[in-house]
This record gives structure tokens, C-alpha cells and sequence, in this order.
């Protein structure tokens, strides 16, 4: 029974490594790539745009990409909508 039960924890635990977590199904969603989100994650720090270009080695246009794809002309706007959508785990909705 023991090894049973072994047999079915670690199959429970693959089934769950195997499914993409809800920010890698967000980011697909919006066709955002690991980079892009590593810059949303700093713009939600509240990271100047030449603070995040020295951080990740990019050019200070990098945001423009990411607004587009999420339908945004702020920055703030796409900080606010990837918090709200689970792009960025861990980072709790100041909203109510």
C-alpha cells in the first residue's frame, strides 16, 4: 500500500510540473516572451525605463512592444493589467 501511494504522490507531482502555471498561460495569452515579462516585472517594481535597460543589457525602447500586445499606452496601465491577469506571481493587486 505504501508503494502505492508513493506511485501515485509522484505522479501527482509530474502532472503539476507538467502543467503550465497560470503566468506561463497568461503570458502566452498575450504572446509575451520571457524577456518582456522580465521587464514587466521591473516596470511593476517601478523601474525607470533606463533603470530597466541597464538591469536586463536592452535598449530603453523595449516597452513599446509589450504595451502593444497588451492593448495598453502606459505603463503603469501594463503593470496594473499583468498584476491582474497573474503575470507576475507573487505580486499582490493593490485593488479591492
Amino acid at each position: 500500500m505504501d508503494r502505492l501511494l508513493d506511485e501515485v504522490a509522484a505522479l501527482r507531482e509530474r502532472l503539476r510540473s507538467d502543467r503550465p502555471s497560470a503566468s506561463a498561460a497568461a503570458a502566452a495569452r498575450f504572446g509575451l516572451t520571457k524577456r518582456e515579462l522580465d521587464v514587466l516585472r521591473l516596470m511593476a517594481k517601478g523601474l525607470s525605463n533606463l533603470e530597466i535597460a541597464r538591469e536586463l543589457s536592452i535598449t530603453t525602447r523595449g516597452g513599446n512592444n509589450i504595451y502593444h500586445k497588451l492593448g495598453v499606452k502606459r505603463r503603469a496601465d501594463a503593470a496594473t493589467l499583468a498584476v491582474r491577469v497573474g503575470l507576475l506571481p507573487g505580486v499582490a493587486d493593490p485593488a479591492p
